[in-house]
């Protein structure tokens, strides 16, 4: 499909829920900013954010190319910079391959980046940027410790930012949660993507255990819903060449969706529009029947799920 004719299927298709992705009320949330939102994980061009935008989708997690570019003010489309995160794991994931740690040097010299990009006023002024991506599931150790000091570098230049900003960190397994904390984790996000299943056995889109099972081992571990707000990440893709991943029909991606709601999700982030993978595969920029889903999702967790 070209991409005039995905404009006018996307604009048509956000017909149906206009004003539906843009923030709730949460006066009484301690980031209210996020809440309501609906957006996807992953744009490539400012051409891609244009057709979000006509989709009805507002907010994401974008490279930094595309949240400077002229069409993310057009689209008044609000985002989470993942600078933070990318920092700390260029400097740490070698070391935490080899030896499970990120040596003290290390740490200090990822830290000083950080400190460097956050306070810069380029970054820090911006209206539309929302939050800060810290951590994408598990590095390969136990870097509490460092996540605490980018939270600390982040919090202390919120006191001069135009507004608040929170420290995201995400989850994609059990294994990973030994890195969260409540003080390095304003928010978390959780996405918990399938494979195909083996013959015989189907795959349980309505998160059930596993989404349980992630929220449990949060909370052993201090989570405090009301203070940490949840963020869901249902799967939005598959059919990738070359990999195993299972690609949902609009009704699963709809159960994923709200029963991330219902388990108190206050936005939600789908992976993906458009993750510019070299890989054939199905994703919201190419497959018009899973923005449909969304949109669906969205009418539901607004008319149940978030008042």
């Amino acid at each position: 499909m070209n991409r005039s004719a995905t404009i006018l299927v996307l604009t048509a298709l956000a017909a149906f829920v206009c004003g539906l992705a843009t923030a709730a009320d949460a006066s009484n949330g301690p980031w209210p900013k996020f809440y309501g939102q609906v957006g996807p994980d992953a744009a490539q061009t400012p051409d891609e954010l244009r057709d979000m935008a006509a989709a009805g989708f507002h907010f994401g997690l974008f490279r930094d190319s595309v949240e400077r570019s002229p069409a993310a003010d057009e689209t008044h489309m609000l985002f989470i910079d993942g600078e933070p995160e990318f920092e700390m794991d260029t400097a740490c994931r070698p070391e935490l391959r080899a030896t499970q740690a990120c040596s003290g040097g290390t740490q200090q010299r990822a830290l000083a980046r950080i400190r460097q990009y956050v306070t810069s006023p380029r970054n820090s002024d911006r209206e539309n940027m929302i939050g800060y991506w810290i951590l994408d599931d598990d590095p390969g150790g136990d870097i509490r410790p460092l996540l605490r000091s980018i939270h600390d570098i982040i919090a202390e230049q919120n006191i001069h930012s135009p507004f608040a900003r929170p420290t995201i960190c995400s989850f994609g397994a059990p294994k990973s949660l030994k890195n969260f904390s409540p003080q390095a984790c304003d928010m978390v996000a959780i996405y918990l993507y399938s494979r195909k299943p083996v013959a015989g056995q189907a795959i349980d889109w309505s998160l059930s255990s596993r989404l349980s099972e992630m929220l449990a081992g949060l909370k052993a571990r201090g989570w405090d819903q009301a203070r940490e707000p949840l963020i869901g990440m249902p799967q939005a893709f598959g059919n990738y060449t070359g990999q195993n991943y299972a690609l949902p029909t609009a009704d699963e991606l709809v159960e994923q969706a709200t029963a991330y709601c219902k388990a108190g999700a206050v936005a939600l982030l789908p992976y993906s529009w458009h993750d510019g993978f070299a890989l054939p595969g199905s994703q919201l920029y190419n497959t018009p029947t899973l923005v449909s889903a969304l949109q669906k999702a969205i009418r539901i967790c607004r008319s149940r799920y978030w008042h």
